[in-house]
C-alpha cells in the first residue's frame, strides 16, 4: 500500500545544538542553520558567536508530508563576502515515522554532516534535533512490495516464514519453548515411571565373592598323574 493522497501535518522541529569539525580552521565559526523542507524557502537560526559547539534551542513549525525531506545547511556567518558553507545534511521523514508509529514525541535523533572538497566527500559533525507532533496511519505510507513494515509487525513475518503460527502469546518465544520442552519432559518422566522395573541381571552383587572356575582339562589331568601313581606303587608292593 503506497501513499495516494498524504496530507500536510504539523511538524516541530527543534534545532538543539551542533558538534562542528574545524577541520583544521585557525579561526572559530560564527555558526548558524539554514532548514528547509522539500526545496521551499528556508527558515534560519541565530548566528552563534565563535564556536564549533553551537547551542540554539530554537524551535520551528513546518507544514510537512510523510515523504518530506528536511535539509540542513550549516553556514558560517562573516561580516565581510558571503557567508561560506560547513556541513550539510538531509533528513527522510518517512523512515522516522514507520520506527515511531506514525508520530514524533520529544523524539531525539542526530543528523550526520557532510561537505564536499576537492578530495571527497568529509565529514563536518552533526546536529542534535528533537521532533514533536505529527499523527499519521503509517499502514497509509508503507510500500509493502518493497519490505517497508512497522517494527512490530517485522517479527511476525519473520515467524510465518520460519513456520511459526502468528497467534498472540502471553509471553516470548523462549518462554514458551521452555514451557513445551518442560512438559514433554513432564510426560516422558511420568510415562517412565509407570513402567514395570527390570529385573536385575544375575551375579550382579558387587559385594558377592566370585568362585573361581577350574579348567576340566587339567583337573582330568591330575586324576589320571594319581591313578599311574597308585599303579605304579601297587605293582613295587607286590
Amino acid at each position: 500500500m503506497g501513499e495516494s493522497n498524504p496530507s500536510y501535518s504539523q511538524l516541530q522541529v527543534t534545532i538543539f545544538s551542533a558538534n562542528l569539525a574545524s577541520n583544521g580552521a585557525f579561526l572559530k565559526a560564527d555558526p548558524y542553520i539554514e532548514l528547509s523542507v522539500d526545496g521551499q524557502p528556508p527558515k534560519r537560526t541565530e548566528v552563534s558567536k565563535k564556536t564549533w559547539t553551537p547551542r540554539w534551542e530554537e524551535h520551528f513549525t513546518l507544514l510537512v508530508q510523510p515523504s518530506s525531506k528536511l535539509n540542513f545547511r550549516v553556514l558560517n556567518h562573516k561580516s565581510l563576502g558571503s557567508d561560506t558553507l560547513l556541513g550539510e545534511g538531509v533528513l527522510e521523514l518517512k523512515p522516522l515515522l514507520i520506527n515511531n508509529n506514525g508520530k514524533f514525541n520529544e523524539y531525539k535523533t542526530k543528523l550526520k554532516l557532510s561537505f564536499e572538497q576537492k578530495g571527497g566527500i568529509q565529514p563536518a559533525g552533526e546536529v542534535n534535533l528533537i521532533f514533536n507532533g505529527m499523527n499519521i496511519d503509517i499502514t497509509a505510507i508503507l510500500d509493502i512490495s518493497n519490505g517497508e513494515l512497522p517494527t512490530d509487525a517485522s517479527s511476525s513475518v519473520d515467524q510465518a516464514t520460519n513456520g511459526s503460527l502468528n497467534t498472540p502469546s502471553t509471553g516470548n518465544s523462549e518462554g514458551s519453548s521452555s514451557s513445551s520442552d518442560s512438559t514433554g519432559s513432564g510426560h516422558r518422566r511420568r510415562a517412565n515411571r509407570n513402567k514395570a522395573p527390570r529385573p536385575p541381571p544375575p551375579n550382579t552383587n558387587p559385594h558377592r565373592r566370585s568362585t573361581p572356575r577350574v579348567s576340566t582339562t587339567n583337573t582330568s589331568q591330575s586324576i589320571c598323574s594319581l591313578l599311574a601313581h597308585i599303579f605304579i606303587n601297587l605293582g613295587q608292593n607286590t
